[in-house]
């Protein structure tokens, strides 16, 4: 085992009534570097009753452990089973993937069924790590030569049931929308 470092943004004496966003974020650096969106969304909280969770995946911020795609999936459940010792419910529970996050938070959705949340976001999601290495790199090579992930949003997307929130701006300029297309599709 290891040690995880998350922040619940919301009143954790209220944990049992609020709707909780699980907020998996994007590969850059740290929570604290989405800190800035994580409290936005715990704006929320005033006046419809929203907080926010949200974590270093391991060997992120101050995270132990070594990043790998099933890493980061088990790293997800982590903060879902904190959420179910809280007594928090499935149908409190909305999944928020941004970027790297999709996928963690799609395959939550898909199938995580200890706390199966009930909506899914995804916001800038790449369709798969060899889609992205296509469309962010000059050459023509495969994602196996930059990374060991095998990461397949668009693949594991027809798994889930959920409502789902997909967006995706026409100017990223890190992911094409492209990526978030193929995704919706």
């Amino acid at each position: 085992g290891f040690v995880l470092y998350g922040e619940y943004i919301g009143d954790l004496s209220k944990i049992n009534s609020d709707t909780i966003i699980l907020y998996c974020h994007g590969q850059t650096d740290h929570m604290d570097y989405y800190w800035h969106r994580a409290t936005l969304l715990g704006q929320l909280n005033k006046t419809n009753h929203i907080a926010v969770f949200t974590f270093d995946y391991r060997s992120y911020g101050l995270s132990e452990g070594i990043t790998t795609e099933e890493g980061m999936y088990a790293d997800v459940r982590g903060a879902l089973n904190w959420l179910k010792i809280q007594g928090v419910k499935s149908e409190q529970v909305i999944m928020y993937g941004f970027s790297l996050g999709s996928a963690p938070a799609t395959d939550a959705a898909a199938y995580y069924e200890d706390l199966k949340p009930f909506k899914l976001i995804l916001e800038s999601p790449f369709a798969s790590a060899d889609n992205l290495a296509q469309v962010s790199t000059i050459i023509n090579t495969s994602a196996k030569y930059f990374l060991d992930m095998k990461i397949n949003v668009a693949e594991k997307i027809k798994d889930v049931d959920q409502p789902l929130l997909w967006m995706h701006g026409t100017k990223d300029d890190y992911i094409n929308i492209d990526n978030g297309e193929l995704v919706y599709k």
